[in-house]
């Protein structure tokens, strides 16, 4: 949930991709009790209305996903799910889910959606973490092995991109997980059967030993809870994550740069529970980076991904890929092009290759 496993892919030398694109429903990279619904409530239950009492419209679709932010930015704040107003079974759907997975905290709020009532969800907001089933390391074929030899990646660490650009609805990970969890076992069998023993010198040990315990050997520094809410409360408004606009990106970008120079490498850890706190304040801050330098690059909006400032998509030179990996110890982005196969027709209106418009389109 911290993204570790791409923090250790992309130190190893692998390629990152699509960090643009955002599982507004998923609470993963940079967690927190947001105002938006999981993905499983806005799959139960979507009745919604703005603070002027206006229904709000929400589905599994890429520009649908955003309207609850929308609304949030259009200054129509708070959302409340209209329980009064809606179906009989979408309330009895609701009911359910909340008393099978969420018990606890629904009875703490006082949420109970069989007596009916608006509730509020806090407004301003959001959370969400990279698309598992979109982003991730990139394979360089089907066997999951990536550009580093005898690295190979399963499970929602694969950058598979086999849902695009928006994650459409539940139930995706498990499949995904399976298929490449089969495929990145086999590969990684073949090439243990071949490749000839590996020695790993004494300096190298000593070089990585002190990567591992570099916060138990810091004397002073600084907390990695206090780091990691500094980074929450840099990530998580809505207009950073979803609402996206170049100045208020890179405004972010410098904190997250700041906080990767000079803080994290003073992080503190006095056991091993905060050692793990430390290198997963160390991946959270690593993540940011790239989902804010990916969303810098991409002068577009497409599926998940809304930039304020281009609110257009634009065919074809943003059918494309974007790729992360380290070079010379900087962070680098490069387009893989999508092949024409997979593109829409070129050859329709706009109007009618994307009938769903962005705000400002």
């Amino acid at each position: 949930l911290t993204g570790d496993g791409e923090a250790m892919a992309y130190r190893a030398g692998a390629e990152i991709t699509c960090r643009e694109f955002l599982d507004s429903g998923n609470y993963g990279m940079l967690p927190y009790p947001a105002w938006r619904g999981g993905r499983g409530s806005r799959a139960t239950f979507r009745n919604y209305i703005d603070g002027e009492g206006r229904q709000v419209f929400t589905h599994y679709q890429a520009e649908a996903d955003l309207a609850l932010d929308f609304a949030i930015h259009a200054g129509r704040g708070q959302i409340l799910w209209d329980i009064d107003d809606a179906p009989a079974e979408d309330v009895e759907r609701m009911r359910k889910r909340m008393m099978n997975s969420d018990a606890i905290e629904s009875e703490r709020m006082g949420f109970d959606p069989g007596k009916g009532g608006k509730f509020v969800q806090v407004g301003g907001g959001a959370a969400g973490a990279p698309n598992a089933q979109t982003g991730g390391v990139w394979p360089v074929d089907t066997t999951c092995a990536t550009r580093i030899p005898g690295l190979y990646v399963a499970g929602e660490c694969c950058g598979t991109r086999y849902l695009g650009a928006y994650h459409p609805a539940p139930g995706f990970g498990l499949t995904g997980s399976a298929v490449t969890g089969s495929r990145a076992g086999r590969g990684a069998a073949e090439y243990a059967a071949k490749v000839k023993e590996v020695r790993v010198d004494d300096e190298e040990i000593a070089r990585v030993a002190g990567s591992v315990l570099f916060a138990i050997e810091n004397k002073s520094g600084y907390s990695p809870r206090w780091v990691t809410q500094v980074l929450q409360n840099t990530m998580i408004p809505y207009f950073i994550l979803f609402i996206k606009h170049e100045k208020r990106l890179l405004a972010a970008l410098t904190i997250v740069e700041f906080l990767r120079d000079h803080l994290v490498p003073k992080l503190v850890a006095r056991d091993s529970h905060e050692l793990r706190l430390a290198h997963e304040t160390r991946n959270m801050v690593l993540n940011a980076e790239m989902i804010l330098k990916t969303s810098l690059s991409r002068t577009e909006s497409r599926g998940q991904h809304y930039r304020e400032d281009y609110p257009r998509r634009r065919d074809p030179q943003w059918l494309v890929w974007l790729k992360l990996r380290e070079d010379q110890g900087s962070m680098t982005v490069s387009k893989e092009p999508i092949p024409q196969t997979w593109w829409p027709d070129l050859t329709k209106p706009y109007e009618e290759r994307y009938p769903k418009r962005f705000p400002g389109e």
